[in-house]
C-alpha cells in the first residue's frame, strides 16, 4: 500500500501554507522574487497580506462583507467556522484565530525546475512573531509524518537546517512520472519554506541575502513587466508571473522525459514562432484613490512576433462602442483584429507542415463540394470582413435559469459582397431555416434547438441568438440611449485610451443578480452546509456594492498590456 498523508497531517500542512491574512508585518525582509531563480516558471505573491487584508476591507467587497443587512448570514458561518475551528484545534494545535494571524509579511508560491529534471514547488511565508504557533503546527506535522511511515531526515545547508521527509510506499516506487517524493522545510529570519524538493529550498538558501545575480528579480522580462503592471512605482496587493512555455517545456521534460512524441513536439516548438511568448504577468490592487479594484497584464513576447503568433494581431483603433449598443446593455465586448495578418500566419504554418500551397487546395476543395454552396471560405466569407467585433450578452427576462442572450457583430468592409454570400446560402438546397423582412433587411433565422438569426445591417454581419435583439440593431432610430452616451459609459472615458485594440464594459449588478436570487431560493441541505441563504437580503441592498467593470488592451513595444477596473467611490 501507497504511502499516503492523513486528513489531519493534510489539514496542518495546508493551514501552514495558505493560512488566512495576517496582523501586522515585523522587520523588513528580502523580497520573495530576489530569492528565487531566474528560471522560475510561476511566480505568485502577496507582498504584504497585512495590507492586503486593510485594502479588502476598504473596497465596496470588504464594505459588503460588513453590511449589517448581511449580519445573519455571516452569523450561520461565523457558527460553521467555531466547528472547524474546534476540529483544527485538536488536530493540529492552534485554533482558526491563531492561523489567521499567523503570516505576517509576504506570501509567496513559486515553481521552477531542479537539475534532476524533476519540477520543484515552493511556498514561502513570513511569520513573524508567531513562532509559538509555527512550533505547534511543525511538530504537529513531523509526528503525523513519521506515524504514516514518512523517513525523516535533517540536512544542513549554508547554516541552516533542511527538514526532509522521504514519502516512501511499502513497496515499489510511485511509477507515475512527477509524483511527490519529498516534503521539506526550513525556517529562518521569521520565514517558514516548504517544497516538494530539496533542492528547492537549497536554491532559495543560496540567494537568501538578496544578493544573488542569478534571481527572478533580475530577469529582464520579469522585470519589464513588473514596472509596467506597477502603477507609478507603488507596490500592489498583489503580482504574479508565469513563462508558459518553460512551464511546458519543463512540465514535458519532467513526465515524459523517455516519451519520443513529447520530445518530438518540443523539438517542433521553436519553428512554430510561440517560443517568443517570453511572459505574462500582473498586478492585482484594491481600494486606490481612483479605483475600487484595479487588475493590470502585460503579455511580453519576443519582437517581431512569427508564426503562430502572428494570427493574434490587435491593431488598435477607436474604442467607442456603436451607438447601436444599448445602454440597457449588461456587457459589450469589442475587438479589432488584424484577419488578414491571422490567415497569412495560419497559411503559412499549415503549407510548412504540408507543402506549399496546401491550404489554398484545401479550401478550395471545400468550395468545390457537390452537395455545398460552392462558396469559398476566404473568397467570400473573410475577405469581405474588416476585423471589427462587438459582442453583447444579455440575460433573457424569461427565462428563470437567466439564460444568456447573444449577439455578435463582424464588422464589413464589402456589405453586399456578404449579404450575396448569404443570397446563395439561402437558396442552396436544404436550407434549413427562413428569410423575412425588417425594416428593409432580411433576416435569416435558422432553425435549430436554438433558432440563430443572421442579417447584414449597419456595415456589421450581426448574427443573434434572439431575433428581437437584432431588430433593435436594424431599427437604430435613437430611440433608444446608446451605451457610448450614458453617464454609467462616461464616467470611465478618462481612463481609457482614445484608441485600443479591446475594450468591454460590464455591469456587475446585472450578472450576479439572477444567480443572488437562485441562491437565495435554494434549500438547507448537507450540499449547502446547512445554510439558511433566505436569510439573504433582498438584492437591492447589496447592489450598490457591484459596480460597472471596465477592461481594454493595447498593443506594447514588447507585446500587450491589458487593465480592468472599477472605479472608487
Amino acid at each position: 500500500m501507497k504511502y499516503r498523508i492523513r486528513l489531519a497531517d493534510s489539514l496542518v500542512l495546508a493551514a501552514v501554507l495558505f493560512a488566512g491574512i495576517p496582523a501586522a508585518q515585523a522587520d523588513e525582509v528580502v523580497a520573495n522574487d530576489q530569492v528565487l531563480p531566474a528560471d522560475t516558471t510561476v511566480y505568485l505573491t502577496i507582498h504584504d497580506v497585512n495590507e492586503f487584508k486593510s485594502r479588502w476591507g476598504d473596497s465596496l467587497y470588504g464594505q459588503m462583507q460588513s453590511d449589517p443587512a448581511l449580519a445573519d448570514f455571516w452569523e450561520q458561518i461565523q457558527g460553521q467556522l467555531k466547528e472547524v475551528s474546534l476540529e483544527l484545534e485538536e488536530n493540529a494545535g492552534v485554533s482558526l484565530d491563531e492561523l489567521s494571524q499567523l503570516p505576517q509579511g509576504e506570501i509567496s508560491l513559486a515553481v521552477f525546475r531542479s537539475p534532476g529534471q524533476r519540477i520543484a514547488v515552493v511556498a514561502l511565508m513570513n511569520y513573524g512573531d508567531n513562532e509559538t504557533t509555527v512550533d505547534t503546527l511543525l511538530d504537529k506535522l513531523d509526528d503525523g509524518m513519521e506515524e504514516g511511515g514518512a523517513e525523516r531526515s535533517v540536512e544542513e545547508f549554508d547554516d541552516t537546517e533542511i527538514t526532509v521527509f522521504e514519502l516512501k510506499p511499502d513497496a515499489e516506487p510511485d511509477p507515475r512520472p512527477g509524483a511527490i517524493k519529498n516534503i521539506a522545510y526550513f525556517r529562518s529570519d521569521s520565514v517558514l519554506a516548504f517544497s516538494t524538493e530539496v533542492y528547492g529550498l537549497e536554491t532559495v538558501l543560496a540567494r537568501w541575502d538578496g544578493q544573488h545575480s542569478d534571481t527572478l528579480a533580475s530577469g529582464p522580462v520579469y522585470q519589464y513587466i513588473a514596472a509596467k503592471c506597477r502603477p507609478e512605482g507603488e507596490q500592489p496587493v498583489l503580482s504574479w508571473y508565469i513563462d508558459p512555455i518553460k512551464l511546458v517545456t519543463d512540465a514535458v521534460s519532467a513526465t515524459q522525459a523517455n516519451n519520443p512524441g513529447a520530445q518530438m513536439m518540443m523539438a517542433v516548438l521553436p519553428s512554430t514562432g510561440v517560443t517568443r511568448l517570453k511572459g505574462i504577468g500582473g498586478s492585482l490592487d484594491l481600494a486606490t484613490e481612483e479605483f475600487d479594484s484595479v487588475s493590470r497584464t502585460l503579455v511580453y513576447v519576443e519582437q517581431p512576433p512569427a508564426g503562430v503568433l502572428n494570427i493574434f494581431q490587435f491593431p488598435a483603433i477607436a474604442s467607442t462602442p456603436p451607438d447601436w449598443v444599448s445602454s440597457d446593455t449588461n456587457a459589450y465586448f469589442g475587438i479589432n483584429w488584424d484577419l488578414e495578418a491571422a490567415y497569412n500566419a495560419v497559411e503559412t504554418l499549415v503549407d510548412g507542415f504540408q507543402g506549399p500551397g496546401a491550404t489554398a487546395k484545401y479550401l478550395d476543395s471545400l468550395a468545390d463540394e457537390p452537395n455545398g454552396p460552392k462558396l469559398h471560405v476566404k473568397n467570400d466569407f473573410l475577405d469581405f470582413l474588416d476585423g471589427r467585433i462587438h459582442v453583447i450578452t444579455d440575460f433573457d427576462a424569461e427565462d428563470e435559469q437567466g439564460a444568456n442572450e447573444l449577439l455578435v457583430a463582424l464588422g464589413l468592409q464589402d456589405s453586399q459582397g456578404i449579404q450575396a454570400t448569404l443570397t446563395t446560402i439561402e437558396n442552396t438546397e436544404g436550407f434549413p431555416g427562413s428569410v423575412r423582412e425588417f425594416r428593409g433587411v432580411s433576416i435569416y433565422e435558422l432553425q435549430g434547438p436554438q433558432t440563430v438569426a443572421i442579417a447584414v445591417t449597419n456595415d456589421n454581419l450581426v448574427i443573434a441568438s434572439k431575433a428581437e435583439m437584432l431588430e433593435a440593431v436594424i431599427r437604430n432610430d435613437g430611440s433608444v440611449e446608446s451605451l457610448a452616451d450614458s453617464d454609467e459609459y462616461r464616467q470611465f472615458e478618462s481612463f481609457v485610451p482614445g484608441e485600443t485594440s479591446g475594450f468591454s464594459f460590464q455591469k456587475q449588478d446585472a450578472q450576479i443578480q439572477t444567480a443572488y436570487e437562485m441562491m437565495k431560493s435554494l434549500p438547507q441541505s448537507d450540499e449547502t452546509g446547512d445554510l439558511d441563504f433566505s436569510t439573504l437580503p433582498p438584492f437591492e441592498q447589496i447592489k450598490k456594492y457591484l459596480r460597472p467593470t471596465v477592461s481594454y488592451f493595447v498593443p506594447d513595444e514588447r507585446g500587450a498590456f491589458s487593465m480592468s477596473f472599477s472605479l472608487a467611490e
